[in-house]
């Protein structure tokens, strides 16, 4: 039988204010086995600690009729969601919890993302970004910036009109399962120089990365806008597509420590595991 047991690790380790999304979750046969998803199936719902939220997030089409069908890997059978960066993506509607700021100040927030980068082209793992011309709604978004798949963090403050980030300084490896981390702390950084409050990790390990500040930025706002996973929206639609294998992203409103980021690998590579065999032995008398 596929060992979930993951996911209850990993809300012991994001805290009661943790959300975890795993696109895919697979349907099981009558013996636990996952047989895939069922064909009626459009929505998936994360799992949340105490204080986090049962969001649903809506496919743009049933699973089915996404070009390649989910791969499930390991002992923990974590779904990887081959995305097109065409037309396949996911959101949920607007809530406070997915928010930084409140226009005046930041809070420590972090992110953590499985996924199996395949393409070239950029693309928005997850984001709650909407640049629509004259009607923007713009608080965060992940994205993998170019071509060799460097993460950057984007955070947007509306009344000033200015962005901030922090990037991978080199790209991340192909065709692989990885974990990449991500926390804002506000202690460290905030306002003009928030971007110095991320730090970013692969595999469970600190990644080296450059913030880019702005003196202007005082604080991202808490706005009207879908949380979106595979791309960001524009003029009322998809745009920034991502190409590549999403799996079992979560959230977190708290700035988890480098050990954390650690543990949060070390469970994920534990579920890749390939499941463990029994060997039954007859016992012969002597």
């Amino acid at each position: 039988m596929p060992d979930y047991s993951y996911i209850g690790k990993m809300l012991d380790v994001l805290g009661s204010t943790g959300t975890v999304i795993i696109p895919g979750l697979p349907t099981l046969n009558w013996n636990g086995q996952a047989v895939g998803e069922n064909s009626a199936k459009t929505t998936f719902t994360t799992v949340k600690g105490a204080s986090g939220v049962n969001a649903v997030f809506t496919y743009s089409k049933a699973r089915t009729l996404f070009d390649k069908a989910t791969q499930y890997v390991g002992r923990g059978q974590l779904p990887f969601v081959p995305l097109d960066g065409v037309d396949e993506e996911a959101d949920t509607p607007d809530a406070t919890y997915w928010s930084i700021g409140d226009g005046l100040a930041d809070a420590s927030r972090s992110w953590i993302f499985w996924f199996r980068f395949l393409s070239t082209q950029a693309g928005v793992p997850l984001g709650r970004w909407d640049f629509t011309v004259a009607a923007e709604l713009r608080e965060w978004f992940f994205s993998t910036a170019d071509a060799v798949g460097n993460l950057r963090l984007a955070l947007y403050d509306e009344s000033a009109n200015v962005q901030v980030s922090r990037q991978f300084d080199s790209g991340v490896p192909k065709n692989v399962p990885i974990c990449l981390g991500v926390t804002l702390d506000v202690t460290l950084g905030s306002g003009a120089t928030i971007a110095d409050g991320i730090a970013m990790y692969l595999n469970g390990a600190v990644k080296a990365s450059t913030p880019t500040n702005n003196a202007s930025f005082v604080a991202t706002e808490n706005l009207t806008v879908a949380t979106t996973l595979g791309f960001v929206i524009d003029t009322g639609a998809p745009a920034v597509l991502m190409g590549g294998e999403v799996s079992m992203m979560a959230y977190t409103q708290i700035a988890l420590s480098a050990a954390q980021h650690a543990r949060i690998h070390v469970i994920g590579r534990e579920a890749l595991q390939p499941a463990l065999t029994v060997v039954k032995r007859r016992w012969r008398g002597m």
